[in-house]
């Protein structure tokens, strides 16, 4: 499986509540570094997901509108919804956040990031 379809697929689960399946996309030691005015710094699989459905539960939402393959990251652009757009700055109405993925297609790390440039620079750094 490829990454966006690893994003995608994991995206899909966030949607419909399936907390084992957004567990099952993230190494067990994966981390989210947020951004200045955004989400603080998680670490682990469990915390993410905890992170994620506290959102989902406060009407969180969004659609994804392009996954970009950046080598061994994925640049995520997507749109939120909800009542609160999400955490963080939007770009044009989108946040962007950029995957890095080990060997085995998992995500370890969630960079959320200010706007597309700064994705498109954490990404080839």
């Amino acid at each position: 499986m490829g990454r966006e379809e690893i994003v995608r697929e994991a995206w899909r689960a966030l949607s419909q509540g399936d907390w084992d399946a957004v567990a099952a996309a993230f190494a067990p030691t994966a981390r989210w570094v947020g951004t200045v005015g955004g989400p603080g710094e998680f670490d682990g699989r469990a915390r993410i997901v905890e992170v994620l459905q506290e959102d989902r539960a406060l009407g969180l939402d969004g659609r994804v509108e392009a996954v970009t393959d950046a080598g061994e990251r994925a640049i995520l652009a997507f749109r939120p919804t909800g009542s609160r757009g999400g955490r963080g700055p939007l770009d044009d109405g989108l946040r962007y956040v950029v995957l890095r993925f080990n060997a085995e297609g998992l995500i370890t790390e969630i960079k959320s990031c200010r706007d597309r440039v700064e994705a498109l620079e954490y990404a080839a750094a």
